[in-house]
This record gives C-alpha cells, sequence and structure tokens, in this order.
C-alpha cells in the first residue's frame, strides 16, 4: 500500500466531511489514547455507528479517494474480502478544525444582529458609533 498525502485545501476538507456519518467515521478511526491508529472495516463501523453496511461502505470510499483514510489490508472472510482501513496523520485534526470553524459560522449566523442576518431582513449592519475628529475618549 503507498502512502498518500493529506491534502489540506479548504474544499477537499468540505467535500470530505461534507457528510456527519464521514465525520463519525473519522472520529471512530481515531484514539487519542494510543500512538497507534485503529483499523477497522466498514462492517465493523456499521455495526458500531448504527447505520447499514452499504451506506458506511460508501462513505469509506469517498473518504478514501479524499485520501482521509487508507486501506491498510485485506482478509478473506465468509468468501469475500474484507477491507481494514485507518485514519491518515492529520485527518482528525483537520475534521476538527473544520467542524470548528462551521460551528462558529453557525452560531454567527444564529446571532439577530450579525451583519448577514440584518442584510437579509433588509436592515442596515449594526456599526459601532465613530468618534468624531478632536474628541477626547
Amino acid at each position: 500500500m503507498t502512502r498518500r498525502k493529506l491534502e489540506l485545501r479548504g474544499e477537499v476538507v468540505l467535500a470530505a466531511l461534507a457528510h456527519p456519518l464521514r465525520v463519525r467515521i473519522l472520529d471512530a478511526l481515531h484514539v487519542p489514547s494510543t500512538c497507534h491508529p485503529r483499523e477497522a472495516s466498514p462492517s465493523e463501523l456499521a455495526d458500531e455507528l448504527g447505520a447499514t453496511l452499504g451506506v458506511v461502505s460508501y462513505h469509506v470510499r469517498v473518504l478514501e479517494r479524499k485520501h482521509f483514510i487508507t486501506l491498510v489490508r485485506e482478509e478473506p472472510r465468509r468468501g469475500a474480502v474484507e477491507h481494514y482501513y485507518r485514519a491518515e496523520p492529520g485527518a482528525t485534526h483537520a475534521a476538527a478544525e473544520i467542524m470548528e470553524l462551521v460551528r462558529s459560522h453557525v452560531d454567527r449566523l444564529r446571532d439577530p444582529d450579525s451583519a448577514a442576518n440584518r442584510r437579509a431582513r433588509g436592515q442596515q449592519p449594526i456599526r459601532p458609533a465613530r468618534r468624531r475628529k478632536g474628541a477626547r475618549a
């Protein structure tokens, strides 16, 4: 297996994390208390996350294409091949950063006096009062 470099360009990160299940998959593959990342198959992840195997497999493939996770081994299982993946170094950190950015943006949009919300209602944004020239603070 060749190692690929995780690209942290904004559009790549957003595309990879566009679905909440992908973030949950990355979280499940990240074990902060150990020095070795966890390996898991889509079947194990589906059981753990309470989602169907088909849905988890699809999102695992998306994360692999975006280089957030890597196929580390394959094992024969009952006439099929089970694939095991692990998170790329930096993937969970990138996910945490982008989720914090999204949360702060959503919080700003929820603020009724934010400039974006005031413009949407046809109101002028609130600007700090200007001090007149020569006025004392």
